[in-house]
């Protein structure tokens, strides 16, 4: 999904209001971003001991790909979009971390409400 909304070919808007702990992929693909003061962004993977492999090739690229959106805008030429390659290893690494004992353990944690072990 984060792959399809990031190679549309005009720009997005998106907003945030509040909370958006799970919104921040969906935030790094859009071409303009706007947060209000309320806005709460983190990374909730970290939380239950998994790493944000999943958003995180999007969430690493935004601070460039925000120069290169509005490049895109002005018609400048760009450099490549993200890999594949990186887009796969990211997500083998999120399979191998959610296979560990440490991902297992805030991930029980989480579904039983209460606090994961290092916290």
């Amino acid at each position: 999904m984060l792959g399809a909304l990031d190679e549309l070919p005009k720009p997005l808007v998106a907003g945030v209001n509040g909370p958006a702990y799970g919104g921040v992929g969906l935030l790094a693909v859009r071409g303009i971003a706007v947060a209000a003061d309320a806005a709460l962004l983190g990374l909730a993977e970290t939380r239950l001991g998994l790493i944000p492999a999943a958003v995180g090739p999007y969430v690493v690229a935004r601070p460039g790909e925000a120069a290169a959106r509005r490049a895109v805008l002005s018609g400048r030429r760009l450099g490549p979009p993200i890999a594949g390659a990186v887009i796969e290893a990211s997500v083998a690494a999120l399979v191998a971390r959610r296979e560990d004992g440490e991902a297992r353990a805030g991930l029980d944690a989480f579904f039983a409400r209460r606090p994961a072990p290092w916290a």
